[in-house]
């Protein structure tokens, strides 16, 4: 018997950012997010000439190229060594909290620790805003808390860090993401020192909207502010370019917001507050992950 796949229609035909993709990568998309192979989380692999069959394609000629076009557009990631998909959209048309489900969420998680582990860290990122999305209050259970807690078993019982624990990640975002990462954020990692400058404040992560030189000028501005300070900061900054609330420019906006500050009236908006739940979080994941490889290589 076969399973049921849904299709949102507004978010796959009307979408924006479906207006650039021709009819062959359309056909594509839909056979990746309802083929057989396909699976909870929508990463899986396929064996691509079964799937230029059951397309009507041929393997080398067409459905390669398109495939390659698709992880061009950010619509998926294709590894051709393991033939791994990863469908970046799955959870446009897929509920993230029925795969964190009770009945599912140990498939679930077997099915994430069998991708590609390059796509780990930015897997559970996303999955992660998208549960932090679809969070409610009233709920007792919390699928987050439930993956974080999964993936702390790779530890070893290290224990959980507090609140304001800036996690030590040995990789940097770039300050411009091609591929339209979702988790929306930059790490500056300095090459030189100045006498504000301290191994903590190369932790700050800066909106990734910011251009270089809006960057510089930012950094310049909060050297003098303590670092958890600046970090709100940058949340509150995160959530108003979210928003469009920034009329004139960045520096301009963190011009008025330091004055602010220093008459002890900024406080974080609630965007900008889950802003900073959920980086806490995902560094949090991306530690656990760190260490889960180091105690593997050990």
């Amino acid at each position: 018997m076969g399973r049921q796949r849904t299709i949102n229609d507004k978010k796959f035909w009307s979408s924006p950012k479906m207006a650039g993709c021709t009819i062959e990568d359309r056909f594509a998309l839909l056979y990746l997010l309802t083929c057989p192979a396909s699976n909870i989380i929508g990463s899986y692999a396929i064996i691509p000439r079964i799937a230029a069959a059951e397309i009507g394609w041929d393997t080398e000629s067409q459905l390669l190229p398109v495939l390659r076009r698709l992880s061009d557009s950010g619509f998926i990631k294709y590894d051709s060594e393991t033939s791994f998909v990863w469908v970046c959209i799955w959870w446009e048309h897929h509920h993230p909290k029925v795969a964190m489900g009770p009945m599912l969420v140990k498939k679930t998680i077997k099915q994430i620790r069998e991708m590609p582990s390059s796509w780990f860290s930015e897997y559970l990122k996303d999955l992660l805003k998208q549960l932090q999305e679809y969070q409610d209050p009233k709920e007792g259970r919390d699928p987050s808390k439930i993956l974080i807690e999964e993936f702390e078993l790779q530890k070893e019982k290290t224990p959980p860090p507090p609140p304001n624990h800036r996690a030590s990640i040995p990789y940097h975002y770039p300050i411009d993401t091609a591929d339209g990462n979702s988790n929306n954020i930059s790490k500056i990692n300095h090459t030189t020192t100045n006498k504000h400058t301290t191994p903590e404040r190369n932790l700050l992560i800066f909106p990734s909207k910011l251009k270089t030189s809006e960057l510089t000028q930012i950094e310049r501005h909060l050297e003098e502010i303590p670092f958890s300070d600046a970090q709100d900061i940058l949340d509150e900054m995160e959530a108003a370019l979210a928003h469009s609330k920034i009329e004139r420019s960045p520096t301009q906006w963190l011009i008025g917001v330091l004055k602010k500050y220093e008459q002890g009236l900024f406080k974080l908006t609630p965007a900008a507050v889950g802003i900073k739940r959920e980086r806490i979080q995902l560094q949090y994941v991306e530690n656990l992950y760190i260490n889960g490889l180091q105690n593997q290589n050990t």
